[in-house]
């Protein structure tokens, strides 16, 4: 997910001829196409929704952009989608918390990582 600031937004529900666009279920839609200041000039595609139908110049948003060829589209993110990278960014700082927290261990046991070097006078049997 890339967080953007849109600087342009383009709406249309009819195609160059002025004909309504339509999936390929015969559905209406509406194209929504989006410039943000992270991507200059470059126009970026998708569809309206519920969540971005509000959107306007300035606003700071969530979406997820793919290449396809020449053309960036992107897609809002649904909610399972911003659980999960919620999950991932807390699971990367609590791994941070713990690095600092417990030291290392030897392997897979209790044994704590030296810290010191071994002094030499230690005797062997």
């Amino acid at each position: 997910m890339n967080q953007v600031t849109l600087t342009k937004i383009y709406t249309t529900d009819k195609d160059k001829q002025g004909n309504l666009l339509k999936s390929k279920t015969g559905n209406p839609y509406t194209r929504l196409s989006i410039q943000t200041k992270e991507y200059g000039d470059k126009w970026i595609s998708g569809f309206q929704n519920k969540s971005n139908q509000n959107w306007k110049e300035g606003d700071k948003v969530e979406i997820v952009i793919k290449e396809n060829g020449q053309y960036l589209n992107f897609e809002t993110p649904n909610k399972e989608d911003v659980l999960m990278a919620m999950v991932q960014e807390l699971n990367t700082r609590l791994r941070k918390v713990e690095d600092k927290v417990f030291p290392p261990k030897i392997g897979n046991t209790d044994i704590d990582y030296p810290e010191n070097e071994f002094p030499d006078d230690i005797p062997f049997s």
